[in-house]
């Protein structure tokens, strides 16, 4: 006796099915939304790459990479290539996807084509923990839409366990394992190696950057939970804050803990936030405990002692594009439901 919708990748709207008529949609294939992209690293490239971006669902308007631009074969024949953030703006896209990371110049990129009445889809955990809230109002304010899933979790939909948490009630906390550099590495250490030889390994097998200090400092983590508790509470958390160097780690309590970089953020009296991140040993039964290599968990409680959980891929290629492909679905949306209503609005 559930509602479901059957529709194709980011076609709007479906056929809708449940206990009423059914609402059939019989419509052809959508217009391709025009799609501009600022970074073609790992996730932008899994987006705009050939056998990964939908072709005939989006077209590529424009690419803005880093340095110089040099033949690109995982990119779309035909697609401009540009040095130019701004290039991509006056590209005639539709969408932003911001996939370059760092706080500056992404910020006013991102600025720009909400102001512009642009939607934008980015993956950027650290732009939306510092100026999320701005970036919103803005948003809010030229009809845009402002959409981040990619940025906490990659293939875990984090943004939207917490966004279905709130829907039912009060959140009481958040907390998760957030960060899959940090699995690979205590992992491990727990096996016996050193804390230099388990992030060497970690580079060596790609889940940790050259300069792995984000990951392994926890700010990493800090600003995913930041977004989380923004999205629960609408505030901006003060996260105490500890990485997993060597001298910061715990020792074990007792044979057989599980340890993991665990983010919490909780409501106490008053309404008083807490927010940590910091290595912690969990007993091997819980949920949070499971999360292995880049996998991430995030549980979620309402006051009402309600939980709801999510896992999934944190990191890599497919699962960010699997986030990233999401949003679009939602910007698709979000322009079927204006073009709805503008012609809704002429006939009366």
């Amino acid at each position: 006796r559930l509602p479901f919708e059957i529709t194709g990748p980011l076609a709007r709207p479906g056929t809708r099915i449940g206990p009423f008529s059914d609402l059939r949609h019989w419509g052809g294939s959508p217009r391709p939304l025009r799609v501009g992209v600022v970074g073609a690293g790992t996730g932008g490239g899994g987006v705009v790459a050939p056998q990964g971006g939908l072709p005939g669902l989006i077209r590529i308007t424009g690419v803005a990479v880093r340095g110089e631009r040099r033949p690109r074969p995982d990119l779309p024949a035909g697609v401009p290539v540009t040095n130019e953030a701004r290039a991509v703006l006056a590209s005639g896209c539709e969408v932003l996807l911001e996939l370059a990371g760092g706080t500056e110049p992404a910020g006013d990129i991102v600025h720009a084509a909400l102001s512009a009445g642009m939607s934008v889809i980015t993956a950027n955990k650290a732009l939306l923990a510092l100026r999320g809230a701005e970036l919103a109002a803005v948003a809010e304010r030229n009809g845009a839409g402002l959409h981040g899933s990619a940025a906490v979790g990659g293939g875990m939909p984090a943004i939207e366990c917490v966004r279905a948490a709130v829907r039912h009630g009060p959140v009481r906390r958040i907390t998760g394992v957030l960060n899959g550099t940090c699995n690979y590495v205590l992992d491990r250490i727990a096996g016996g190696a050193s804390f230099e030889a388990s992030v060497r390994d970690a580079q060596e097998a790609g889940f940790a950057e050259a300069d792995p200090s984000l990951d392994l400092d926890g700010i990493d983590a800090a600003s995913k939970l930041a977004v989380l508790v923004r999205e629960a509470w609408g505030v901006n958390p003060d996260i105490r804050t500890t990485g997993i160097r060597e001298t910061g780690l715990p020792a074990n309590p007792r044979t057989g803990g599980v340890q993991r970089l665990v983010a919490r953020a909780a409501r106490g009296a008053g309404g008083r936030l807490a927010a940590t991140v910091g290595p912690e040993f969990l007993d091997p039964s819980e949920f949070l405990a499971g999360a292995r290599g880049v996998g991430n968990r995030l549980e979620v409680e309402l006051e009402s002692g309600q939980v709801l959980q999510a896992t999934g891929a944190g990191a890599g290629r497919w699962p960010t594009a699997l986030a990233v492909l999401s949003d679009l679905s939602r910007a698709v949306g979000a322009r079927s439901a204006r073009a709805t209503a503008g012609r809704q609005a002429q006939v009366a």
